[in-house]
């Protein structure tokens, strides 16, 4: 587990993070665009899975491909399926 803040925050340890399946510099990230990643930001690891290549979210990740982008979602979206997750863990 992370540690905790003066301000009482939890603070994840760094495996606790998703590992981006793309290089950040080679990223155009347009915040227009709500399925794009922000490659600026940090995600839990729980959203790694919903990563693409690509630098999309994908509810089928990198083989979303095979659906022709028809699993595109938003930031919004994987995080009330990680979150939905970790409720039926709890």
């Amino acid at each position: 587990m992370g540690a905790k803040s003066e301000t009482g925050m939890r603070f994840l340890a760094a495996e606790e993070f998703a590992k981006f399946p793309f290089d950040p510099a080679t990223i155009k990230y347009n915040p227009a665009n709500s399925w794009e990643i922000d490659p600026t930001k940090q995600y839990p690891l729980c959203y790694q899975e919903f990563m693409t290549s690509m630098g999309d979210w994908d509810l089928y990740g990198n083989l979303g491909v095979a659906f022709e982008n028809m699993g595109l979602i938003d930031e919004v979206e994987v995080k009330r399926i990680c979150d939905k997750r970790q409720v039926k863990l709890d």
